[in-house]
């Protein structure tokens, strides 16, 4: 090939291409090569130097490496260096020299060629700026933001997984994150993989992965796949949210049975109310029949009718204590003493194979109870501990103990309405039966509900209402198999604190007073029964069927009366109003309180005190007579 078309090729070709001799002076060029030197044609570079050329201001760097390439026989390839263009600009380009040599092997000179790489460059630089960018945003995001492979290896992570979970970055870089899932997640979260794998996108996925504490964070993914071998994820702790909405829906429930309660208490203690001025004189009138009656076999029948009226009463007793309105007589009551009291009933209330243990931790602040209704509480959970032992032979152990309760325990507790954290008194009766199911267990304060028969009686909603009526909370656990454990918590009574105990004695037999008593009630069959009653103990009845009747007697009567025995629920002038018109006009005059409702919540209501007595419906003969003499008699 001659001179001439090697030179038409090397002018062919995009790359600068030159050549020069010892003294660094070009030998010649390819025409790329002297339009960038600023010259007409590749002859023209003959002779010169680079002080002579375009890029004078880096001639000396340029001959420096030429020096660097002849003197150590060693070509300097692909180095990138500035070049000033003939415009008086600046660009970029990528360099390589190598040495030349004549037959013998002498360096007689160099072969260069350069390229620009302007464009790349800044396209360089710019891919730098956006990583950068890139990196500050990944580095910042408050997110959980990673790639993985497809293999269900960490490759890369943000920051933000370190404050999550706790893990330094280079302890999950490269690690699987599989080990970090909870066990009951994995294979969700396989089958998220193998979706990812195959091209699919997943969205609002959720898991749980493992802190380093131990403890477990829940995770909401969105994830999408690159190239079927990367996987891209943005991520969100949903923890707290979780646990918000758990919570959440833990109040909505404890709201619906809490309102159950309220609704079916209110019927509950309505209808014991009601029916308990029925029963008043059903049991009055039966007692007064059999108190004249000269024939023995009327005189059972009057018994069997009274039996039944007053099995009929303590079911309305129940009634009230389901509706949290069950409390008779308060006085200071220790647990401890109470369960030693009822060893030997409660001994020979559980079968024969059942053991009983006790582990009563003392001594015990006392609590502000109804002793019999709390007694009734630990019959009920005796006995089905009882049955839950069954015809095998078991344990059944109580224990008491006085523990403090934060706002977190009474969470998990029944009846948690809004209770006051402090101390309180703990009875748990334990048995080793066989465990309640969760449907089971979710039924168990029902009224009526049994997993023996139907029908069995109101039993546990008993419990319940009695616990709710004293202010305290039951926690139950309990496993199939695993038997259950019941927690009664009451409110520990502070050291100091006293309070008058109600109830009365009864009087001695034979008892009989004088002169007239008002009776006030709405219902006919109560004053019928309450004046033959009071006939029998030498008093006169006067009766009124509503208040402002009794008032108007009071008024224009000049009969001298004793006493008043007045209803608490009436129409027109209920029993607190019509009190505190007698207190204006007869203040003097003593008022024994009469109610279907129980004792605290009736008398409650006459703040300041004043009555002198309380007769809780229905009542017989002996606790009319004692509540005369009590009030007639006050200082016997």
């Amino acid at each position: 090939m001659d001179e001439g078309t090697l030179q038409l090729v090397l002018d062919a070709i995009p790359v600068r291409i030159f050549w020069k001799d010892r003294q660094s002076r070009y030998l010649g060029c390819n025409r790329p090569f002297a339009r960038d030197a600023g010259l007409a044609e590749p002859g023209e570079v003959l002779g010169k130097d680079d002080f002579q050329l375009a890029w004078r201001e880096q001639a000396e760097l340029y001959q420096r490496d030429d020096r660097e390439v002849m003197e150590s026989g060693v070509p300097k390839l692909g180095y990138e260096e500035l070049q000033t263009t003939p415009a008086g600009g600046r660009i970029w380009v990528r360099t390589s020299k190598i040495p030349m040599r004549d037959d013998a092997g002498a360096i007689i000179g160099l072969l260069g060629k350069y390229e620009d790489i302007t464009g790349s460059k800044a396209a360089e630089e710019s891919l730098r700026q956006k990583t950068e960018e890139l990196e500050r945003f990944f580095s910042l995001a408050l997110d959980l933001l990673c790639i993985a492979d497809v293999q269900g290896r960490f490759l890369r992570l943000n920051p933000t997984w370190e404050a999550t979970l706790g893990y330094r970055l280079e302890e999950l870089e490269g690690r699987q994150f599989l080990e970090l899932v909870h066990p009951d997640d994995r294979e969700a979260t396989l089958a998220a993989v193998s979706r990812l794998a195959a091209g699919d996108t997943v969205l609002n996925f959720v898991n749980r992965y493992r802190a380093a504490d131990g403890s477990y964070r829940v995770i909401e993914w969105r994830s999408m796949p690159y190239r079927n071998e990367l996987i891209y994820a943005a991520a969100r702790d949903i923890t707290e949210r979780v646990r918000a909405d758990e919570e959440r829906r833990r109040l909505e429930a404890q709201l619906l049975h809490s309102q159950k309660l309220e609704s079916l208490g209110v019927l509950a203690g309505g209808l014991a109310h009601d029916f308990n001025n029925l029963l008043t004189g059903i049991l009055g009138n039966a007692e007064l029949a059999a108190l004249d009656s000269r024939d023995r076999k009327t005189a059972d029948c009057l018994q069997e009718i009274q039996r039944s009226s007053r099995r009929a009463a303590d079911l309305c007793r129940q009634m009230l204590a389901y509706s949290g309105k069950g409390r008779f007589v308060i006085e200071r009551v220790d647990l401890n003493e109470l369960v030693r009291e009822m060893i030997g009933m409660l001994e020979i209330s559980i079968s024969k194979k059942a053991a009983l243990e006790l582990e009563l931790t003392g001594p015990l602040p006392r609590v502000e109870a109804d002793a019999s209704q709390l007694q009734q509480v630990l019959m009920n959970l005796i006995t089905n501990a009882s049955e839950a032992i069954g015809d095998g032979s078991g344990t059944i152990r109580i224990a008491t103990a006085a523990i403090h309760c934060e706002r977190d325990d009474l969470r998990a507790t029944y009846l948690d309405d809004n209770l006051e954290p402090g101390d309180f008194v703990l009875c748990a009766v334990s048995d080793t039966g066989c465990g309640m199911a969760p449907e089971v267990k979710a039924r168990l304060f029902d009224p009526f509900f049994s997993t023996k028969f139907t029908g069995r009686g109101l039993g546990m909603a008993a419990v319940l209402g009695i616990v709710r009526g004293h202010r305290g909370a039951i926690k139950v656990s309990s496993e199939v198999g695993a038997g259950t454990t019941i927690r009664v918590l009451l409110p520990a009574l502070r050291e100091g604190v006293e309070r008058a105990e109600a109830g009365m004695t009864i009087a001695p037999d034979g008892w009989t007073g004088s002169g007239a008593v008002l009776v006030v009630d709405d219902e006919s069959t109560v004053r019928a029964v309450a004046e033959r009653y009071l006939e029998r103990l030498g008093f006169r009845a006067i009766c009124a069927p509503d208040g402002e009747a009794a008032l108007e007697l009071l008024r224009e009567s000049d009969v001298a009366i004793r006493c008043v025995l007045l209803d608490l629920t009436m129409p027109r002038l209920g029993g607190l109003e019509t009190y505190r018109e007698l207190q204006q006009l007869r203040p003097e005059l003593p008022v024994i309180l009469m109610s279907g409702y129980n004792e605290q919540q009736a008398v409650e209501r006459f703040s300041g005190g004043g009555l002198a007595g309380f007769l809780q419906k229905p009542f017989q003969l002996e606790r009319l007579r004692a509540c005369l003499r009590a009030a007639l008699e006050p200082g016997r």
